[in-house]
Parts: structure tokens; sequence; C-alpha cells
């Protein structure tokens, strides 16, 4: 994350699914910008999803779980092969749990059964930009102690430096 302090970063959601109305909804019906989102494509199989991920490296994917070429549990495998960092949102219409279970097992966010209410997705997706933000939220703070203790270690040296060539160095 390259931000600026006070630069609003836009999260990028990528989706497949291979029934049109919900990749209409998903471009239509969601707001988006309004949740911090920027939404880059809207596919309708896993192997154009896993496409997407590989060249433009979405934030949070959401994708059915059965679709051509590609369903949405080797998407996922595939995706955390590459990226773990990525927030993946099941969407089906099969309620086995052998399907939640390998879900979880791949570690997804959320496993929504459809038909999906608007809110329901819309909140998977704002918890997810939360677990994002928190996690971008560490990594700024990790940089910013390295830098700290990279500073604090030439502050010394040059500290002992100056106290040696001034003669009052002591316990060398």
């Amino acid at each position: 994350f390259c931000l600026q302090k006070g630069e609003a970063y836009m999260w990028k959601v990528a989706a497949a699914d291979d029934e049109a109305y919900l990749r209409t909804a998903l471009k239509k019906l969601m707001n988006w910008e309004k949740m911090g989102c920027e939404l880059i494509r809207v596919v309708n199989n896993g192997k154009e999803l896993l496409q997407c991920v590989e060249e433009e490296h979405p934030d949070i994917v959401i994708t059915d779980i059965r679709m051509p070429e590609i369903d949405g549990l080797e998407l996922i495998e595939e995706v955390r092969k590459q990226q773990r960092s990525i927030k993946c949102i099941i969407i089906s219409g099969y309620s086995d749990f052998s399907y939640a279970r390998k879900a979880i097992q791949e570690g997804v966010s959320d496993y929504i059964l459809k038909p999906v209410g608007d809110s329901e997705l819309l909140e998977n997706v704002k918890q997810c930009c939360r677990e994002l933000d928190k996690e971008r939220s560490l990594v700024t703070k990790a940089r910013e102690n390295q830098s700290f203790d990279r500073k604090s270690r030439v502050l010394l040296r040059e500290e002992n430096l100056r106290k040696l060539i001034c003669g009052t160095a002591t316990g060398f």
C-alpha cells in the first residue's frame, strides 16, 4: 500500500457468477464507491476471474461456487497459493455442508446462500473492507516501527562516534 497520510484507498473487487442476473446486480445495485471499493471486473466463470486476480490483484473476490471452467473452490485454492491476503466471499445455491467445510478450510470470509439479499452482500463486503483496513493499519505500523528502529540505531551510532571523537566514550 503506497498511501500518503489521509489518502483514501479504494479496495478493488472482482466477481464471477455464471448467472447473468447476479452479474448485473453486482454491477448496478451495489454502490461500490460509497463502500470504499472499486468493482474492477465481473465475469461469468472462474477461469476468467483467476486471470483477473493474476492481472489486476483485487483485494476482494466474490465468486459462485459452481461455474464452468474452474469452480469457486478451485479458484480460491489457486488464489490462496498466489496471495493469501485476498478476502473471498462465496455465493452459492448449494447448502451442502461439504462445500461450506471446504470453503472454511480455504479461509473464505463468508459463504452466502442464493438468493442473495443486497443488504447481506453489502454487509459482507463492508466486513471484508474493515478487515483489510485493519490489516493495512498493522502493516503501516510495522513499517513505521522498522523505520523508527533504523533511525534510532543511526542516532545511537552517531552519538557513540561523537563520544569517541570527543574522548568522552566510556565502557569500550
